[in-house]
């Protein structure tokens, strides 16, 4: 029987949030930089999204996450 495994090549982001305003997203990743995380935008249809990484594995991401998160922000896991 075959075991599902995550690739190697899979990686990790957290996702900040995802804005119709690039001026706001900009801004976000701006402030997330201040904070030292590697924060960029994605532009991706309508929106842009803010994340953090990436990050090799999910347990850096979720760490991440949690630091994110205990900075006032939202902070979502998500394979990249």
């Amino acid at each position: 029987m075959a075991q599902s495994a995550v690739p190697a090549s899979e990686s990790f982001v957290v996702q900040v949030g995802a804005f119709s305003d690039i001026g706001k997203a900009a801004s976000i990743a701006a402030d997330l930089k201040k904070r030292g995380f590697t924060a960029y935008t994605e532009k991706v249809g309508a929106v842009t999204r803010v994340r953090v990484g990436p990050f090799r594995g999910r347990e850096d991401a979720e760490k991440v996450a949690q630091r994110v998160r205990a900075s006032g922000m939202n902070g979502s896991v998500m394979a990249r």
